[in-house]
């Protein structure tokens, strides 16, 4: 329990994700206490109008001044999407939908009387969604969705705004409803839809891996809209190879810069400390009347950590591709990077074993592979040993070395 809290401390910057959590957990406690109740959703879209009385999440009306293709473009998103009426403004099926994405980006929007969480997933039927809620209570106020054609095409934005004041008069269309089962199994004969983004970020990763830069933890590769941006610093000997070698790749935006131009252009939030590393008496005994080999040791350990921390992003990075609809080519390419990571992550956790020996003893390497997560906290718990710990650390050097350890064995 204490390295886990100490690793949220290390690392726990006060990200979008970690408020966007906090954010809807809240409102989702809010809206519990809330009565089911009939109301009217004002649906918004290229100038068009969909308003839809709600009694119960399957008994929906809508009224006469209603676009109904509009309406029932927005059935057929929620039938694809898996979602029924009542979660439109619905702070627990936003969250439930953010919970089960596997690769999401959240961006947190600060307004007046209000906060706005967004959401953009790499794939699925629902794009992106903000939820609006209301500071003082938490109450979703308003939502917007962006949905995506089945060949991967975004449409047109809907905004969903929730009003007490349900219409006398309605009169009255019926809009479809929603299908029982909201994900129909393909037919065995149909081609399985390949979402572009999906194969313009094999194409990246598979040139990035092939130059030897996809070790590096300074180097992202995040998704956009409609476009893969691959940003960071790297040895200058290396960066005109990166722009040069994706500049031929369609919808890839290239922002790299050698490591002598400043200040890094990635988000790796590196670890800073404000107190003597650990096993600073440790050291000192090891390099009594070696300050350059003290320090040559220090920095290989960090160098080790860091790149793999890189190599296990890569890692998540390439399996989650694997998961996805892949050409047989673009697969069998994907696997071979990622033997060659796998490979690379033995060497290097074998390197830093033998090189920790020393300070934490012999310890065999696991022959599993380490994920980012845990990667990244190897990184942490080795800073804090050799460079620079935090001055509230709770955990002192035998528990540092113990969690080392279990972190590299696996056990």
């Amino acid at each position: 329990m204490a390295i886990v809290a100490l690793l949220l401390v290390s690392f726990a910057e006060y990200t979008p994700s970690a408020r966007a959590e906090v954010l809807l957990s809240r409102a989702v406690k809010a809206e519990m206490k809330e009565p089911e109740h009939t109301h009217l959703l004002k649906i918004h879209s290229s100038g068009m109008n969909c308003n839809v009385v709600v009694r119960d999440a399957a008994a929906v009306v809508s009224t006469s001044d209603s676009d109904q293709s509009l309406c029932g473009r927005l059935t057929n998103n929620l039938h694809d999407a898996g979602w029924k009426w009542n979660d439109l403004v619905s702070a627990h099926r936003f969250k439930q939908w953010r919970d089960g994405l596997e690769e999401k980006q959240d961006t947190i929007s600060k307004l007046q009387d209000a906060t706005e969480v967004t959401t953009t997933a790499s794939d699925g039927p629902l794009h992106r969604a903000t939820l609006r809620l209301r500071s003082t209570d938490y109450r979703p106020m308003q939502a917007r969705f962006v949905f995506t054609s089945k060949h991967g095409e975004e449409q047109p934005e809907f905004e969903v705004t929730e009003s007490e004041e349900v219409p006398q008069d309605i009169a009255i269309s019926k809009p479809s409803p929603l299908p029982a089962t909201p994900h129909p199994a393909p037919s065995p004969a149909s081609l399985p839809v390949v979402n572009p983004l999906d194969t313009t970020e094999s194409d990246v990763r598979l040139v990035l891996h092939r130059l030897g830069a996809d070790k590096n933890v300074l180097l992202l590769v995040n998704r956009k809209l409609n476009a893969v941006q691959v940003s960071g610093i790297v040895p200058a000997n290396q960066a005109a190879s990166i722009r040069s070698s994706l500049a031929g790749l369609p919808n890839v935006e290239t922002h790299v810069g050698p490591e002598d131009d400043g200040q890094p252009l990635s988000g790796w939030q590196d670890f800073h400390g404000d107190a003597p590393p650990l096993a600073y008496e440790q050291i000192n005994e090891l390099y009594a009347n070696d300050t350059q080999g003290r320090r040559m040791y220090v920095n290989s350990l960090d160098a080790m950590t860091l790149r793999l921390t890189g190599e296990a992003r890569t890692r998540d990075a390439l399996l989650t591709l694997m998961k996805r609809n892949q050409s047989p080519a673009s697969a069998t390419q994907l696997r071979a990077a990622l033997t060659d990571i796998d490979d690379d992550m033995r060497a290097d956790l074998t390197s830093l074993s033998s090189a920790l020996q020393p300070l934490a003893g012999p310890v065999i390497p696991q022959a599993s592979h380490l994920t980012y997560a845990r990667a990244t906290q190897l990184y942490t718990l080795v800073h804090e040993l050799v460079s620079m710990n935090k001055s509230d650390n709770a955990l002192g050097l035998d528990e540092t070395l113990s969690g080392i350890r279990h972190l590299i064995s696996g056990s």
